[in-house]
This record gives C-alpha cells, structure tokens and sequence, in this order.
C-alpha cells in the first residue's frame, strides 16, 4: 500500500494518527537521505565527517548508522579499534530490528570478540537472523549443525541451511550443498548436482569449488570426463593459493594431462606449493 493511500485512509479514521504517520514517514525519508551522504562521504575518503552524520544518525535510533559506526569500531576506521563499542552498537541495532546487526552480534558472540564467547547465544542471533533473510547467517548455522557447535551434530539440518544460504547466493553454502551431494551426507547422493553447484560457486570465485569442480573434469564425476576444462579451474584454484589446486597443476604438467607436458611449468608451480 503506498504512503499515499495509507494517509488518504488513516486522515478519514483519525486526522491525529495520520499526521503522526506523515512526520515518521518525512524523517524516515531524511534519515535514509542522510545515511546515503555518509555512506558517499566514506566512499570519497571523508571518513570523520561520515562518522559524524552516522552518530547523528544513531542518536535518533538509526539502525543501520548504528551497525555501521560498529564496524568501523570493530575494524578502527577513522576511531581506534574497539571491539567491545563495536558489540554495543550491534546490541543497539540488533535490538532494533536490524539483520546485519543480529548476525554481527552472532559473529561477536561465537569468537568471543568484544563480549564474553557464547556459542549458543551466537547460534540464537545467527538463527534470528538468518530466519529474516540473511544468506551469512544461514552459512553460519550450517556450519554449526555440521561441526556441532552449541548443537548437536546434525548433516541434515546443515543440509538445510546451506541450501538456504545457497539459494541467496552465498558462495561458500553453494560449494558446501555441492560437497554435501557428492559424498550424500544430509542428503542423497547426486553427482550430477554437485557438480552444478559446485559451478556457480566456482563462476563466483570460490576456490574450493573451482577446484572440486576441476577433480569432477578429471575423473569424470557428475559430468563428462575433460581433462582441459579440468586443469582450467584448477589453475584458477590454484592463481587464488589453494596448495590442492597447485598440486594438481604440477602433476598434470609433469604428465601432460589436460596440457602438452611441461616440466618448466610442473617446476614453476612445484615451487609455488613449496613456498
């Protein structure tokens, strides 16, 4: 329903709510104007003045300017590191209602980081969270249910989340429901499947993928067996530093599988996995 409408409708019921609704709506509007110019005055370098409008901001019960100014509390940008302002400010915003701020407050209470460690509190705000939406925090829980951190040990239920996580877009979730289908934990085997998501985590960059979709290419899982399309995402496994990708590179070249053999390059990236 437009803000529009909703005032039309609300002034012939009660002109006092609808007046209350139209001043929240114009510093609703202000505030979000305002924290766009922060955000621009970050991205150009102005880096105080930002933080200025941000506090600003926050002593109006801003959300997102408070979980802002705790990340810049959290890495000490353009304030001195403190991780324990940073926790109060996620507190503050999380309190509000804001997502990122509920998963940074999981973040902080699954490291111990600004605020006594809790693993089981961490898991509570990741959950909140990821049930409003956030993909980091859905990972999260996966992670949890697969390791049995403040929960028991559960493939299924890490399944699940990184499905859920996955479907967001979340690369790491992607490349884990892709391992998951390979080796059918928490869910039936499907090679076929890993190998689909293992490739849209690979086209994201994610290196584990890149290379679990380069063995697939090699030993002819999931998909047609092609040992040039395999060394490729090793290598680019590899250019992004994962030893297991580098390995394979050197042994493909010592063999010439996948490549005309080439033991200058097997040495290369020999040295490169030794260094």
């Amino acid at each position: 329903m437009g803000i529009c409408l909703l005032l039309k409708q609300l002034w012939n019921k009660d002109k006092d709510k609808a007046q209350a609704v139209a001043v929240q709506a114009l510093k609703s509007e202000e505030a979000e104007e305002d924290y766009k110019e922060g955000i621009k005055q970050y991205q150009e370098g102005n880096v105080l003045y930002a933080i200025a409008l941000f506090k600003k901001l926050a002593a109006n019960n801003y959300a997102p300017a408070m979980t802002l100014l705790g990340l810049f509390y959290y890495d000490g940008i353009g304030v001195e590191e403190d991780s324990q302002k940073a926790f109060k400010w996620f507190v503050k915003a999380a309190n509000l209602g804001d997502v990122e701020a509920m998963f940074h407050m999981g973040s902080c209470y699954w490291l111990g980081e600004g605020v006594d460690k809790d693993a089981k509190e961490g898991f509570k705000w990741f959950e909140k969270a990821a049930n409003l939406g956030d993909a980091s925090s859905a990972y999260n829980l996966g992670v949890a249910y697969e390791k049995g951190i403040a929960v028991e040990k559960n493939s299924a239920m890490a399944f699940l989340w990184f499905e859920k996580s996955a479907c967001q877009g979340n690369a790491k979730a992607r490349f884990n429901v892709g391992h998951l289908y390979s080796i059918g934990e928490g869910v039936g085997q499907d090679l076929q499947k890993a190998v689909d998501w293992f490739r849209m985590a690979a086209l994201q960059g994610c290196p584990e993928a890149q290379h679990n979709l380069g063995v697939c290419y090699l030993e002819g899982k999931g998909v047609k067996k092609d040992p040039q399309r395999a060394v490729a995402w090793f290598e680019k496994a590899a250019r992004q530093g994962l030893k297991e990708s580098q390995r394979n590179m050197a042994f493909c070249y010592s063999k010439g599988i996948g490549v005309e053999q080439d033991i200058q390059k097997a040495s290369y990236w020999e040295a490169l996995l030794e260094g």
